[in-house]
């Protein structure tokens, strides 16, 4: 049987010495949420025709909807990155 305390205390020891590369100023502006325009340069730095994403759109999908109505695609691409999933209703 493996002591916990043990594996506790070695793993405690690795962390210590992996060296701490982002900093806390850097972590909160990774987690912050991207602006519009950010969102729609990712959108358009990539040919429309590209392959699909996970879900079988492709990037032209996005690009013509932003094209259409660019708010409501970058409020739905906010809400994908914030919840990690897709609408079950993409109009």
């Amino acid at each position: 049987m493996v002591d916990q305390r043990n594996n506790s205390n070695a793993r405690e020891k690795i962390v210590q010495n992996i060296p701490r590369i982002i900093t806390d100023q850097k972590n909160k502006a990774l987690w912050k949420q991207p602006t519009k325009k950010k969102v729609r340069n990712a959108i358009f730095i990539v040919e429309p025709d590209k392959a699909p994403g996970t879900y079988g759109f492709l990037d032209g999908f996005f690009q013509k909807k932003l094209g259409d109505n660019g708010k409501r695609c970058v409020v739905c691409c906010k809400r994908v990155l914030q919840k990690r999933k897709i609408p079950e209703i993409i109009e």
